[in-house]
């Protein structure tokens, strides 16, 4: 019931229908806490929150003028300032640049697995949000698709990104926007990746964001998310404005949102004080329910080759 009280706000909303704006962020927030094991956590500011609830309400609380929440503004106000991300891979990567080539590596390796785990999925347009300078685009997905979409909030970045990747810019375009706001058109994309980015939505937005993505998946699309993941609770980061979530809160997320893992992998030769980092393609359920040839697949790096 509750997961149809849901999705129904959240199609409401999106058809600018009766339901107010923060129906699928409550609706969202009770359903997850029922169903988190540990649903506290905690931030780097020292703060200490017992459920979503308190964490949300707290976070939100800060607002513009304009009346919407900070969380968004004091993102993009770290990232486009050039002292703390030069337009460098080890700016992007928060002065980890030297896990670049190994990252790389593992997602290439995600990628050939994931063709032959769905083989319907196509070649003609993937879209990276949160794509930085292009990092992932140049060294992984121009390889795999004809056209790659970059959407970066920073226009700084952005920009960077523009030179990043030449001599391919004719096979990329570039959006100067967030993913809380991006919305492709139906059926326009087969494959949409993000990577460490996703923490920037609010449980609510990245919702949304996976509703929108699922009607602009082609046939076999798939949305790829490689993120970082803690091992109990959830780290709020206070001055980036991002959250580090568990297995167990992607997973939740997703089965929400009516997507099903198709498959998942762990990165593998990163030093070990980094958090430890997952790969999981998803789909719509609809398209997992319809296909009876394999059932989802959990893979370590190293299993199948680059």
């Amino acid at each position: 019931k509750a997961l149809q009280t849901l999705r129904t706000a959240w199609n409401l909303a999106a058809m600018g229908g009766n339901a107010p704006p923060d129906a699928v962020s409550k609706e969202l927030v009770h359903a997850l806490n029922s169903k988190l094991c540990a649903p506290e956590g905690e931030s780097t500011a020292g703060d200490w929150y017992e459920d979503l609830h308190h964490l949300w309400a707290s976070q939100l609380s800060d607002q513009e003028e304009s009346g919407q929440p900070k969380w968004y503004s004091k993102a993009l106000a770290y990232w486009d300032n050039e002292e703390n991300c030069p337009p460098t891979i080890d700016g992007v990567l928060g002065g980890f640049g030297h896990v670049s080539g190994v990252d790389l590596v593992a997602s290439r390796q995600f990628l050939s697995q994931l063709r032959l785990q769905n083989p319907q999925l196509g070649s003609q347009k993937a879209v990276e949000c949160g794509a930085g300078i292009g990092r992932v685009v140049k060294g992984l997905l121009l390889e795999h698709f004809e056209h790659v979409e970059l959407v970066e909030p920073s226009p700084r970045l952005l920009k960077a990104a523009e030179a990043y990747v030449a001599p391919f810019t004719q096979r990329c375009s570039f959006t100067c926007m967030g993913m809380q706001e991006y919305s492709p058109p139906e059926r326009s994309l087969d494959l949409v990746w993000v990577q460490w980015a996703i923490g920037h939505l609010t449980d609510a937005d990245f919702f949304s964001f996976l509703r929108r993505c699922e009607r602009a998946l082609r046939p076999g699309g798939v949305v790829c998310l490689k993120e970082n993941c803690s091992a109990s609770g959830h780290l709020v980061d206070s001055e980036d404005s991002s959250i580090t979530r568990t297995k167990d809160y992607f997973q939740r997320v997703f089965e929400l949102a009516n997507m099903e893992l198709v498959l998942e992998m762990e990165q593998e030769h990163f030093p070990d004080d980094l958090y430890p980092v997952f790969m999981f393609a998803i789909r719509p359920k609809a398209a997992i329910e319809s296909d009876s040839r394999q059932e989802p697949v959990e893979a370590k790096e190293g299993t199948t080759g680059a």
